[in-house]
């Protein structure tokens, strides 16, 4: 048998076991995590069955690496010993001294012989001794006694001394070894024994430390309403992954809270806004039903103010669905090629059909290329025309035009009106906002502070920003930056 062949098979053999074992573990792994979501179980006993896995499998981990580690040991005792017989043979046929063996024959049996096959020296099994073995495996040099409970390692040498071969064969002595390979073997098993009664004595009490910040954060979120979403969960005490996830609750909160306030708002600015306009109408209706039959002024003022306040309510709910389309993120720009000077001479035109009683003109108009949603960008430019209309007074000036500064196209409209003081540029962009309330008074230039805000919304959409300048009684100027398409 060649020699190095054997460590070699036995190396394969170990690997493809090692193999199987991890396949059988996965495949046991998926099967078991199949089970328990199948069963409505608590996380105690969750953890409880997954430590108790853990173990099982660490114990399995553990007894392929001892056997790894003991059956490599033995194999290179038995070698070494194997190794040192030869050169003990070696000395002795070089010197022609009595042969005498190093090992003791209750560890090891030898039998050598000569060139020509002769027995020359045997200290070997007796033929009824081995009449009992059985190899473990062919080619495998494990031979095992079962009635006498005896196990041992087969190896053989060549040993060539000049032109003669001389052949030793070493029978070394597994039974020892064995013995205390089982007994470490219950050890670690009564070791992992205790582990697993030591953790189900303890499984209430370690799980109970593990889930008690859970408990709480659950606790906690239970008590959270709408009328307490201010509450927080405390973070202090919590660790790593629950702290983490503490954190992020809270985060969500956060944000809970603040989409919940801003609704709140919401509906009060819309419902405060919508209460003035339906009380005229239901004023103006109650002056028709009295008086509006027999006095066909009262009838004419009467329905022009009903029509007036429902054009008035109708703008306003478009604009409230306008703002309602964006908090859902349900409004989609449709981008194309814009040409930005032809845009602002188009609502400059516009507007000096409507603003009959202002100057409306037109300033530098320079050819700007943009990538924008024209009818959106328009409507951004109208609010803009519309508050020149309202906060300028009759005689003043309006004025549009398109300009370039660096990368940017600016699409400005300017007028001569009132003007915004400096303590409110900052809020005009605010929904329901109005600088002066005195000048949004009911009638034709009525105005529920939602422009700035949609305008602020399309721009941004554009990817662009808003600049405004302005003179309390000189007038503002609104403008639009866009990135223009370089060329």
């Amino acid at each position: 048998m060649n020699k190095k062949s054997i460590p070699e098979k036995r190396s394969g053999t170990v690997e493809t076991s090692v193999l199987s074992v991890n396949r059988l573990s996965d495949r046991v792994n998926r099967s078991f995590n199949h089970l328990l979501s199948n069963l409505r179980l608590s996380i105690s006993l969750r953890i409880t069955i997954n430590y108790w896995r853990m173990l099982l499998k660490s114990a399995i981990i553990l007894w392929l690496i001892f056997s790894c580690i003991f059956i490599g040991a033995v194999w290179i005792d038995a070698q070494q010993q194997a190794e040192q017989e030869t050169a003990q043979l070696k000395t002795v046929l070089e010197t022609e001294a009595p042969y005498s063996p190093l090992q003791p024959a209750e560890r090891m049996r030898i039998r050598i012989l000569d060139p020509i096959g002769q027995s020359f020296y045997s200290n070997w099994y007796t033929d009824e001794r081995m009449a009992g073995f059985w190899p473990l495996r062919d080619p495998w040099p494990v031979w095992i006694d079962w009635r006498s409970r005896f196990a041992s390692l087969q190896t053989s040498r060549t040993l060539a001394i000049g032109s003669d071969r001389w052949t030793l064969i070493f029978s070394y002595d597994l039974s020892q070894r064995i013995r205390y390979y089982l007994f470490a073997i219950l050890g670690l098993m009564a070791v992992d024994m205790f582990r697993m009664t030591y953790f189900l004595l303890r499984s209430k009490t370690l799980n109970q430390s593990v889930l008690q910040p859970i408990e709480e954060i659950a606790e906690i979120s239970r008590k959270i309403t709408a009328e307490s979403l201010n509450q927080r969960i405390n973070i202090h005490g919590t660790q790593n992954e629950l702290k983490d996830l503490a954190q992020v609750i809270n985060g969500l909160l956060d944000r809970l809270e603040s989409a919940y306030n801003s609704q709140k708002q919401f509906v009060s600015d819309a419902s405060h806004e919508l209460r003035t306009p339906i009380a005229v109408i239901q004023g103006y209706a109650s002056l028709l039903e009295r008086w509006g039959k027999s006095d066909p002024e009262v009838m004419e003022e009467s329905l022009s103010a009903i029509v007036n306040e429902a054009s008035n309510m109708q703008k306003l709910v478009e604009n409230l669905l306008f703002l309602a389309r964006h908090d859902k993120q349900s409004w989609k720009l449709s981008v194309e090629p814009v040409l930005a000077r032809d845009l602002v001479e188009e609502i400059a035109k516009d507007t000096e059909v409507i603003a009959v009683h202002h100057l409306v003109k037109s300033g530098p108009m320079e050819e700007s290329l943009v990538q924008a949603d024209k009818n959106a960008l328009k409507q951004a430019l109208r609010i803009f025309a519309d508050n020149s209309m309202k906060y300028t007074p009759e005689g003043g000036q309006i004025g549009f035009s398109c300009t370039r500064e660096g990368e940017w196209a600016v699409l400005t409209v300017w007028d001569t009106g009132q003007g915004i003081g400096k303590e409110e540029l900052g809020k005009i962009f605010d929904r329901f906002y109005r600088a002066d309330q005195a000048r949004n008074s009911s009638g034709n230039n009525q105005s529920y502070g939602l422009g700035l805000s949609i305008a602020r919304i399309i721009v941004s959409a554009h990817g662009g920003k808003i600049r405004v300048r302005s003179t309390p009684g000189c007038g503002s100027e609104f403008s639009i930056l866009l990135k223009r398409e370089q060329g």
